[in-house]
């Protein structure tokens, strides 16, 4: 650009830059003044941002889970409550109660006192995650837990 109008103003190369690369131009002033600086450009140095929620689990939580769902699946069966429920090898876990509440019995109930009367809308457009866990008002099933990080905002159903 330079060599073909010497007389161009920075401020339009860099917009250039930004509308032709989709660079920032925070990002191209930074580039050019550390290439005036030391006479070459280094690469980004990102890590890549956050870890994924699912990392924090071991492999094996992960494969048990996969397993247990996926078997349902490969004998074309729905993974139901009572189906998981009789499995033997999970009849075996003890089971506890994690909380229940049995003070609000309908939505207008709830509505009325103030709580929350179902799901919030997301506030971001980033990823989310999706947690289902199998279990009943008596227990949860042990290793009955699948994660699912969506990446894409169009699974989430959008009012």
């Amino acid at each position: 650009m330079l060599n073909d109008d010497p007389g161009t103003k920075m401020v339009t190369i860099v917009a250039k830059i930004d509308e032709g690369a989709g660079i920032a131009k925070s990002t191209v002033y930074r580039t050019i003044k550390e290439y005036k600086k030391t006479g070459a450009v280094t690469p980004s140095k990102r890590s890549g941002g956050r870890p994924p929620l699912v990392s924090q689990f071991d492999d094996s939580i992960k494969s048990s889970v996969r397993q247990i769902i996926h078997n349902f699946f490969y004998l074309n069966e729905l993974p139901t409550l009572d189906k998981i429920n009789s499995r033997e090898d999970l009849s075996q876990m003890p089971y506890k109660t994690v909380w229940t509440d049995d003070n609000v019995r309908t939505r207008r109930q709830a509505f009325e006192v103030g709580l929350s009367t179902g799901l919030k809308n997301p506030s971001g457009k980033g990823k989310r995650l999706i947690i289902l866990h199998v279990g009943s008002e008596n227990s949860f099933v042990n290793e009955g837990l699948l994660l699912f990080e969506g990446r894409k905002t169009s699974i989430i159903t959008k009012k």
